[in-house]
């Protein structure tokens, strides 16, 4: 990764242009599952995820305008929200469980000052053993929030250096207020 060019683009302020242009973010999960055409709902410990997400006690303690970290019970909603998209994957991949998921999901280890490089080893490193049609997903992804998040700022950095590469080609999937985002490798023929 060219880390000099990052630092020019983020000089100028044109940072993701890439990352942003293959971006599509989603409102609620039952949005994702309509797009993918997915049959089965996000469940968790056999319970409908949505049925916690859409309670209204949830609902009345939930500032999505907030600092995530401002109150324990807004990073309990974030959680759900990111549970919503494993458990999504999960109920609707052949015989995928969270577990098999687990092996192509990138936590680039953002406490430290190399996250944008750890992003972009791991990523080209799942894509290399992935098999096509197969999930990537990563941990602490939310553009928005990067500007006031460092860690959030280099996974952003770390996946637009894989779109300049040429690692990464297709779009990469967010349900909105959650943290994760994910990727789908082309299938082959």
């Amino acid at each position: 990764m060219n880390l000099s060019k990052i630092a020019i683009k983020k000089a100028l302020g044109i940072e993701f242009p890439l990352l942003k242009r293959r971006l599509v973010e989603f409102e609620n999960a039952e949005q994702m599952r309509k797009w993918f055409d997915w049959e089965n709902e996000p469940k968790l410990e056999g319970l409908l995820l949505r049925d916690l997400v859409n309670d209204p006690l949830w609902e009345s303690l939930w500032d999505p305008h907030s600092d995530a970290f401002a109150n324990p019970l807004e990073v309990d909603f974030r959680l759900l929200h990111d549970a919503e998209v494993v458990c999504g994957l999960s109920a609707n991949l052949a015989g995928a469980s969270a577990h098999e998921i687990g092996k192509s999901f990138v936590d680039g280890a953002c406490d430290t000052d190399h996250c944008a490089q750890s992003i972009y080893d791991e990523t080209r490193e799942a894509l290399r053993v992935a098999a096509p049609g197969d999930y990537i997903l990563w941990n602490e992804f939310n553009p928005a929030l990067a500007p006031t998040h460092r860690f959030i700022h280099e996974v952003c950095l770390g996946l637009e250096e894989l779109y300049r590469s040429r690692l990464l080609q297709g779009r990469i999937y967010r349900l909105h207020d959650s943290w994760v985002g994910f990727y789908r490798l082309p299938r082959s023929g």
